[in-house]
């Protein structure tokens, strides 16, 4: 949030994932505002902290780039209630001969 503020795009793309940082970016460039975003700082007390939920996501790479799109990856959803999806692909699943390409 810091870098956001600051408007420091390197520590942006360095912590961030790449299409995040650049839909940030680009959001405010189009705003055309110094202060388009602004949080107030508060203390950090470690015993009032409190996890909500949690979601470990397997199968697909965090750089968006590196992954193949969304149909090709069966979504495995049953254990979604204990936090964990699954993204499994097509190719591995046995549907190889669909990647295959023939050139006459």
């Amino acid at each position: 949030m810091e870098a956001v503020q600051t408007q420091d795009d390197a520590k942006m793309h360095k912590i961030a994932e790449t299409n995040f940082a650049e839909q940030l970016i680009s959001m405010r460039e189009a705003s055309n505002k110094k202060d388009w975003f602004q949080f107030e700082r508060c203390d950090y007390d470690p015993t009032r902290v409190v996890t909500v939920d949690k979601l470990f996501i397997k199968g697909v790479g965090v750089d968006r780039s590196t992954n193949d799109d969304l149909i090709d990856y069966n979504r495995v959803s049953g254990m979604e209630p204990q936090g964990i999806r699954s993204y499994i692909h097509k190719f591995d699943a046995g549907m190889e001969q669909y990647y295959y390409m023939v050139r006459f």
